[in-house]
């Protein structure tokens, strides 16, 4: 797999994008900078971005592009495996840049929906495991945490 690193990459530096497109053998288009800044920028670290809060980030800071070219955008990107898509259900999905090895969980808060992801060895060589005892052929997997964000947890906020 590509890899380009995007951690020590200054907030402005679009090179850094414009390599990590190259590195997957994709044309260096405006609208993909674009959206890539954007999950770059206007997440955490360890956060994801809906196809909604990508155009809002792209338009606060003064680019143009229409709904349908971001989420085309998105969903090539992550089908090139340049980004990562999370499905939660019915909602959304969540979009979040690939900053090193895949994440194995997803930690979604239950009160304001904040979602980030977390890697653990751990849990990724025991489903590995879980896999193979049922000779199933693991290509990648999502493990969805809910629970409460430290913030809704130090705020007192209860789940019902």
């Amino acid at each position: 797999m590509p890899s380009a690193s995007l951690r020590s990459a200054a907030p402005d530096d679009d090179d850094a994008l414009t390599a990590l497109l190259h590195a997957h053998g994709v044309k260096t288009t405006p609208i993909r900078i674009f959206v890539l800044r954007a999950l770059r920028d206007g997440a955490p670290a360890d956060g994801c971005l809906t196809p909604d809060e990508v155009c809002r980030a792209i338009y606060r800071r003064g680019d143009k592009a229409s709904v349908p070219q971001v989420y085309n955008v998105l969903s090539m990107l992550a089908d090139g495996g340049i980004i990562d898509r999370y499905r939660l259900g019915m909602g959304p999905a969540l979009y979040c840049l690939r900053r090193g090895p895949a994440w194995s969980a997803l930690q979604v808060c239950s009160r304001c929906e904040q979602a980030r992801g977390v890697r653990n060895r751990a849990l990724d060589a025991q489903l590995r495991r879980v896999a193979q005892a049922s000779d199933f052929q693991l290509t990648g997997h999502t493990v969805i945490l809910h629970g409460l964000c430290p913030r809704c947890a130090a705020a007192g906020r209860r789940l019902s």
